[in-house]
């Protein structure tokens, strides 16, 4: 099954500066169709400080055919996943707890959270209770990635050793040797990772994306049985895995440009086959019953995108592309369902979560509030 990523849209763009892509992004249409725009950026002068009391939206629809604007969209129901924002977590429930020092990622991790803290250069994972008092702290390079089942969540150590923790637990299990270079988590699969390696049954896979030394980046997966490999040849990148019985169908990166990039979907191991491609948008996470996959602009810089889609994973057909106003930054991305995208909007100094729907739909997850870019919006794994 799918992982859905902390950090879709940073990913990507980590990876192609990484490669060293400086010229402007474009907006694309459909496949085939590319037209040349560039993407927003956020607009208007930072506000000196950050309120979050809700602002009232004009608007107007929330039917298929709208556009990402905080301006003229009406309020929908709360975001169903747990997001942050300075100083609070918002739970799924609708309630809210106090958070402290710079939260980039949360999940739930069967009754209890996993936080992640940045720390500069490195991270800190914390496991806590329910009311989000510290159990454990772990340290990363990067970031964590949740399965779907919400099971178990997976990291790199900064010596490269992978971890996986399984909900119930406070003590992740390592497997496989450590990486030399630098390892960026990018799905983990199965019902949880064993205790025993030696059993033939359950388990789990840990993919990831290894940079070496010269910036060459492979593919790769852990598995809690003690296999290593690379996951397929000739890709650059990946961004997602979904697996579904026997089957293995992942995202990727395969061509990199100065105008941008290059993205396929592909089934199989190491020779796997091409689904599809394309070289109008970058892909990212897979919806979790695997029907459908987000994209955003084949070239990424700056804070945010100026482009969402969601696309038919099994032919690159294009399912909904709402249009993004001028000055609106999409800074994140997150799965809230099988039918349903949210998506973290800057757009100038107003910050608001809309809820993109496979049918086009588009409308606010809530109230909108003020703040400059310091007041990230950061949504949940789950």
């Amino acid at each position: 099954m799918t992982n859905t990523r902390i950090g879709t849209a940073l990913t990507a763009l980590t990876a192609l500066a990484t490669l060293g892509m400086l010229t402007a992004c474009g907006t694309k249409g459909d496949a085939g169709e590319p037209q040349a725009s560039p993407v927003a950026s956020p607009t208007g002068t930072p506000a000196a400080s950050v309120s979050n009391s809700p602002q009232a939206s004009p608007a107007a629809t929330n039917k298929p055919g709208g556009a990402v604007d905080l301006t003229k969209l009406a309020v929908g129901a709360a975001p169903k996943i747990a997001w942050l924002e300075p100083g609070t977590l918002h739970t799924p429930d609708g309630g809210t707890l106090k958070t402290t020092g710079e939260l980039t990622a949360v999940a739930r991790l069967g009754s209890r959270w996993l936080t992640v803290t940045s720390l500069g250069e490195q991270s800190q994972i914390t496991l806590a209770d329910r009311t989000l008092k510290p159990i454990k702290t772990w340290r990363t390079l990067d970031t964590i990635v949740l399965s779907d089942t919400g099971t178990a969540a997976g990291w790199f150590s900064p010596k490269g050793a992978p971890m996986v923790l399984s909900a119930g637990k406070t003590a992740p299990i390592t497997f496989g040797t450590p990486v030399k270079g630098s390892a960026q988590p990018v799905a983990l699969t199965g019902d949880g990772c064993a205790d025993d390696m030696s059993a033939e049954e359950g388990g789990c896979t840990l993919y990831y994306n290894l940079t070496d030394a010269k910036g060459h980046s492979t593919f790769k997966l852990f598995n809690s049985h003690g296999l290593t490999d690379v996951v397929a040849t000739k890709v650059l990148h990946g961004s997602d895995v979904h697996e579904e019985g026997d089957s293995v169908r992942f995202s990727a990166m395969t061509k990199v440009m100065d105008e941008g990039s290059c993205w396929a979907v592909m089934e199989g191991g190491m020779e796997a086959m091409k689904l599809w491609n394309t070289c109008n948008y970058s892909l990212d996470a897979f919806s979790t019953d695997g029907k459908y996959v987000l994209a955003g602009p084949a070239y990424r810089d700056g804070m945010g995108d100026g482009t969402v889609a969601i696309l038919n994973s099994n032919t690159g057909a294009k399912v909904a592309q709402p249009k993004v106003a001028d000055g609106a930054a999409i800074v994140g991305t997150r799965w809230e369902d099988t039918t349903h995208v949210l998506a973290a909007v800057l757009q100038g100094t107003t910050w608001g979560i809309v809820r993109i729907g496979v049918d086009g739909s588009v409308e606010l997850a809530g109230p909108t509030a003020q703040g400059d870019e310091s007041a990230f919006r950061h949504l949940g794994l789950n």
